[in-house]
């Protein structure tokens, strides 16, 4: 009550619902109380621990883009290891993203565009790497077609960046994704299946592995 007469209705919403996005988020990230968040993009995030793991792949490369960055999360650990690029074409998600680099210490080794990938030059890059969205109107979805950016738009990136990494949903099909020249990856943690990968070109490292990330402990 006292932050809504003194600051208004709705920057007091704002102000609380990030509060509980970071206690929330603590689970997930070690600065999350310093750090921004939307909740679907929380959501969305890997832990700290998958982020450093799928990161590790990008280390010999000069430059890495992640489109689609969201708040930073994946950008944060790609950014400890080499030179990356985020665009995001959510404003808010984007300045949150760089003001999370900031707040890490690797805003100096990170910078963030707030533009549409379809629309926008692309960075210079060695590698990219893409989250795509699969939740709409707090939704899930569970088709790769429906993704947003779909699956066969971010394939067709590969022609220009041959090295890629793809985030999927864990219960994904398998007969959506047959046939593709790529390896995957399916990430545990915690004991529960978090998420699927797709890697390609230099990425790949065999045809399908499975990984357990041991819990982050606070």
């Amino acid at each position: 009550e006292r932050l809504r007469k003194e600051y208004g209705s709705a920057l007091a919403r704002s102000a609380v619902e990030m509060a509980l996005l970071r206690t929330r988020a603590a689970a997930k990230f070690s600065r999350a109380r310093e750090m921004y968040f939307t909740r679907d993009a929380l959501e969305q995030a890997s832990g700290e621990r998958i982020s450093s793991h799928r990161a590790q792949r990008f280390a010999e490369h000069a430059s890495v883009g992640d489109f689609g960055c969201g708040i930073g999360g994946d950008l944060m650990a790609l950014a400890a290891r080499t030179k990356a690029t985020g665009i995001e074409r959510d404003a808010v998600r984007a300045a949150m993203a760089a003001e999370n680099l900031r707040v890490c210490g690797l805003n100096g080794h990170a910078s963030v565009q707030a533009a549409d990938v379809a629309q926008c030059d692309w960075p210079d890059v060695a590698a990219l790497w893409c989250d795509p969205a699969r939740r709409e109107n707090g939704r899930r979805i569970f088709s790769v077609r429906n993704y947003q950016p779909a699956l066969p738009t971010v394939l067709e990136w590969q022609r220009r960046v041959p090295n890629l990494g793809v985030k999927l949903s864990p219960g994904v099909q398998r007969r959506e994704i047959a046939g593709l020249p790529a390896e995957v990856e399916f990430i545990s943690e915690g004991g529960g299946l978090k998420e699927a990968v797709l890697w390609f070109g230099a990425l790949r490292t065999t045809d399908s592995r499975a990984t357990c990330c041991r819990v982050r402990t606070r």
